[in-house]
């Protein structure tokens, strides 16, 4: 069975980061974490960050989330950059003009919220 858990980033600018874990919409966006103390709490995140796991890991054991950039080999020196999304019921990398691609080669290179550079030109 994949595991269903959520990231988003905090809305804190103070805390400046990422929280994974179980999402809650009521009464505003949150992601509910084990904290260091072993209690559940919850996070207030930014809506348009929230991304679900895909149940999938890259290449180097990464955990993949919808809004992340990967990145894989193509056909002779081709590389393809492109974002996990999450459509019609399941996640979708790149287009059917890539070609095939196994996600074991993926390499997670950043998310779309933080790295937006990464996509210039693709």
């Amino acid at each position: 069975m994949r595991e269903v858990k959520f990231r988003g980033k905090s809305i804190d600018e103070e805390k400046e980061g990422w929280f994974y874990g179980d999402y809650c919409s009521v009464p505003s966006p949150n992601i509910l974490f084990e904290n260091s103390n072993k209690e559940i709490d919850c996070e207030p995140v930014i809506p348009e960050t929230v991304g679900q796991y895909t149940g999938l890991r890259d290449r180097n054991g990464r955990k993949i989330y919808e809004g992340d950039i990967v990145r894989w080999p193509g056909s002779g020196d081709k590389v393809y950059v492109r974002v996990v999304t999450f459509e019609k019921y399941t996640f979708h990398v790149g287009n059917i003009l890539d070609g095939l691609c196994d996600y074991r080669d993926f390499v997670v290179i950043g998310n779309i919220y933080d790295n937006q550079e990464l996509l210039e030109g693709n």
